[in-house]
């Protein structure tokens, strides 16, 4: 897997090479959105191979590698969203801090956690309602949560989301991935001495919330 990884990566990183050298040419405006397009096909597909080289990771027993360090959880939380809402210009997402946001972890982890919660929000929510993404820092623990509405999650589900090829609905199929997302989500918690969990209903919405120890 880790060989064909590499294999993989490289055509991808010709593809965002051309979309790079395509940019500082004098194109018509009407071309510039596709450009945009050619960045997100080749992050969405990195990603891919990202998730699925942590699920052989798994399989094999290896786990998640993390590697901690102090973090304004806030700061990597708010790097993560600003990335997103270019990612999906037609979201409204909103990002909420509460605490001092002091915590040991691992920031490239934390922006996959939040990467994959935020997409799936995308994904299931009603279109026009606003993703919020709270980040906590409050008596030692910390936790992202990601808040969409919609249509809830069938409660035969609930239990079985965070296992890998598992999806809850073909709502928004075009958008999402392999079903690993969540499965990533749960990982990365866990990795932290964490988990994740979920609520959902038609009253309150979804929300998916991963919760780990400050260190």
């Amino acid at each position: 897997m880790r060989a064909a990884s590499s294999d993989l990566r490289t055509p991808l990183g010709t593809i965002r090479t051309g979309g790079e050298v395509l940019r500082m040419l004098d194109l018509p405006e009407r071309y510039r959105p596709l450009l945009g397009n050619i960045d997100r096909a080749t992050d969405r597909a990195l990603a891919l191979i990202n998730d699925l080289l942590d699920l052989t990771r798994s399989r094999l027993g290896q786990g998640m590698a993390i590697t901690r360090q102090p973090i304004d959880l806030h700061d990597t939380v708010a790097a993560q969203v600003a990335e997103l809402s270019q990612a999906y210009p037609e979201a409204r997402i909103e990002h909420l801090r509460q605490g001092d946001g002091h915590c040991e972890a691992d920031p490239v982890r934390l922006g996959q956690l939040v990467g994959n919660l935020v997409s799936n929000a995308v994904a299931y929510g009603r279109p026009g309602a606003p993703v919020v993404v709270v980040s906590t820092s409050i008596d030692g623990e910390c936790t992202i949560s990601v808040h969409n509405e919609g249509e809830p999650i069938p409660e035969a589900l609930q239990g079985s989301l965070f296992q890998p090829m598992v999806r809850g609905t073909d709502v928004g199929a075009a958008t999402r991935s392999v079903g690993l997302g969540l499965y990533i989500v749960d990982e990365v918690a866990r990795a932290h001495g964490g988990a994740a969990r979920l609520a959902s209903s038609t009253a309150e919405g979804t929300e998916f919330v991963a919760g780990f120890p400050v260190n």
